[in-house]
């Protein structure tokens, strides 16, 4: 599998660091189930990146990844619609 580049670390720390400041600071004036969904979604984001930056590419090939990545856009369709 490709290693993971200098670039690719980069632009992942950046995603890092824009989940966990969602994560933070939240959503003003939603309701508090939104914001749980919200929270829920860029945690996942934020673990998954830093999981990437240590461990490589090389941490996509365990079949929890499939499992973990369908929380995402769920947590996001939720708060959305809520």
């Amino acid at each position: 599998m490709k290693s993971i580049s200098i670039i690719d670390r980069i632009l992942l720390l950046l995603t890092a660091l824009l989940a966990a400041y969602q994560v933070a600071v939240g959503i003003e004036g939603l309701d508090s189930f939104a914001i749980l969904c919200y929270s829920i979604a860029f945690g996942v984001l934020l673990v998954a990146c830093l999981l990437l930056i240590i461990l490589g590419f090389e941490i996509l090939e365990s079949p929890l990844v499939v499992i973990v990545s369908t929380i995402i856009p769920l947590s996001l369709s939720l708060g959305l619609v809520w």
